[in-house]
């Protein structure tokens, strides 16, 4: 079969020829270099879990305290079977969590570092949001490993399609909050507050 090379093919695949287009190459180069030492390990299984927005509250506007956006959400992806949605027997009304297992049939720690790609869907009246910010924080009480040792900040990426981040599973003990922040369209600022818990 024979394929003709266009004008445009030509132009991306030849050497650079002058001291500034060597220069811009050279940064490029080394951007991609950085940025891809900050995605999470792609060999690990990727689960989805996919936000809906049903009641945003803008924390730039509000005078009650910081009062938290109200959403649902579904496991679109389990990674391999290994992160449900789950609602705690008790307190009653507690509300849905992501469980995470650690990858094998027993307990253990460490598990299987895991990705997670956050996504959040359009809201109430097709309102768009972007997620702009993230933190975690071991919840009082548990024995787990520090947050910021079990999801490792370079490993957080933000796009316009969500954010993808690693659980690297260093104990099966910890329950975390989680607070992501999002963005509307409009620039209104929120903070949803999943929970993941380890399960074994």
């Amino acid at each position: 079969m024979c394929t003709e090379k266009t004008e445009s093919s030509a132009v991306l695949s030849r050497r650079p020829e002058t001291k500034k287009e060597m220069a811009d190459a050279i940064a490029l180069q080394s951007y991609l270099v950085g940025l891809f030492k900050h995605l999470p390990t792609l060999n690990n299984a990727t689960a989805t879990v996919t936000f809906t927005v049903t009641n945003f509250v803008d924390i730039l506007t509000t005078t009650n305290g910081q009062p938290k956006t109200q959403f649902s959400f579904d496991v679109t992806n389990s990674g391999g079977g290994r992160v449900t949605k789950y609602t705690p027997p008790l307190p009653v009304g507690s509300p849905p969590l992501l469980k995470v297992n650690n990858g094998y049939d027993q307990p253990s720690s460490p598990g299987v570092p895991l990705n997670f790609q956050y996504i959040v869907a359009s809201g109430i009246n097709g309102a768009t949001f972007s997620p702009i910010g993230v933190d975690f924080v071991l919840r009082a009480g548990n024995q787990g490993s520090s947050a910021y040792s079990n999801f490792p900040p370079p490993m957080w990426v933000f796009s316009n399609l969500g954010l993808i981040f690693e659980d690297v599973y260093l104990s099966y003990l910890g329950q975390y909050d989680f607070y992501l922040i999002i963005r509307r369209q409009d620039g209104a600022i929120g903070i949803i507050d999943p929970c993941i818990l380890h399960e074994n």
